[in-house]
């Protein structure tokens, strides 16, 4: 699948502004990753690039019922 040029935006954004550069993300059978790389398989339209779009999203749209969750145990 591609993605459009605001998704990725989104998901590079994430990526710099949560991921330490010297992380690395393990990407199912594609291997480990630094943030940089991972930026740049984005960038390049990838199936490293688009599954880290697609776990990215995936986190993005649990984020409202983790939220709920939360605020229910507090």
């Amino acid at each position: 699948m591609a993605y459009d040029k605001d998704i990725k935006e989104l998901v590079k954004l994430r990526l710099m502004s949560t991921t330490p550069s010297n992380i690395k993300i393990s990407i199912g059978g594609f291997g480990e990753f630094n943030r940089d790389q991972l930026i740049e398989e984005i960038e390049k339209g990838t199936s490293v690039g688009n599954a880290a779009i697609r776990m990215e999203l995936t986190f993005i749209r649990k984020m409202a019922s983790i939220s709920r969750r939360i605020s229910e145990e507090g």
